[in-house]
């Protein structure tokens, strides 16, 4: 399946002969340990001199890294399809949402989304690539649409609940559900179906981030407003039957933080 040029970092020599368009991305082979230490999944550089020496930084630091290449786009060419595949190896259910904005913008993780209609390439791209490897569980895996040339370039795979497994739920699809039954040998039934054009909305973090990152997501006021119109939405973080956990997250010093590091 197609996916961006990916190249591994130990050879600059590699590099070059590849000739790698810029501006790329330095990304981590172990992420959570890069993430920890900086705050950013990734580092952007804008031509050979920038990526030699954030290279040299890197490899000081001991972080292994790989050097990938950038799908031009709005964060709404990308979408994610997750399946749960239980114990037997059966497809259990499947759900499909496309991005609106992403926390940061261009390489982050949703904190605002749709859900769609399934695309049956993406979905066999995700279940031969479980299925591959016996994988059994929470599969979810990104792609982005690529408009210079209209192919879903894979971006990455993650075998966890994603962050905005909620949206799944609240359109019908309950995988945590699957996933205990699963476990504890109960019966349940196969979730083929659920709704669409429904939006998803991290609230506490989107009307921050919405604000400051307006310049450079290059969206107009209507297209950030239009979630909050739609009939059909839920939230991520807030509900008329409890606020606590929203006024906590919008109080609370770790959050703060946590949304200033982006």
């Amino acid at each position: 399946m197609p996916y961006p040029l990916t190249l591994p970092s130990k050879s600059l020599d590699i590099l070059a002969e590849n000739r790698i368009t810029y501006p790329c991305i330095l990304k981590p082979v172990f992420g959570h340990i890069f993430f920890s230490q900086y705050r950013t999944k990734n580092f952007v550089v804008n031509n050979f001199g920038e990526l030699s020496s954030q290279l040299e930084f890197c490899s000081r630091a001991g972080h292994e890294m790989m050097i990938q290449e950038i799908i031009p786009g709005p964060d709404s060419n990308i979408y994610q399809c997750m399946v749960y595949i239980d114990g037997s190896g059966q497809i259990r259910a499947r759900f499909m949402m496309r991005k609106l904005r992403q926390n940061p913008p261009q390489f982050g993780v949703a904190r605002v989304a749709v859900s769609c209609q399934l695309i049956a390439l993406l979905v066999d791209y995700t279940t031969r690539m479980a299925r591959s490897i016996g994988f059994t569980g929470i599969w979810a895996t990104e792609f982005k649409l690529d408009a210079r040339d209209g192919q879903f370039k894979l971006i990455e795979i993650n075998g966890r609940m994603p962050r905005w497994n909620w949206l799944a739920a609240y359109c019908g699809v309950n995988i945590p559900w699957l996933a205990y039954c699963d476990a504890h040998a109960i019966e349940s039934v196969q979730q083929p179906s659920y709704e669409t054009d429904v939006h998803w909305i991290e609230l506490a973090k989107d009307v921050s981030l919405s604000i400051r990152n307006h310049q450079g997501e290059g969206l107009d006021l209507s297209e950030y407003i239009e979630p909050y119109l739609s009939a059909r939405k839920t939230f991520a973080d807030v509900s008329s039957d409890d606020y606590m956990p929203f006024l906590k997250r919008i109080f609370n010093p770790m959050t703060n933080r946590e949304l200033q590091s982006h």
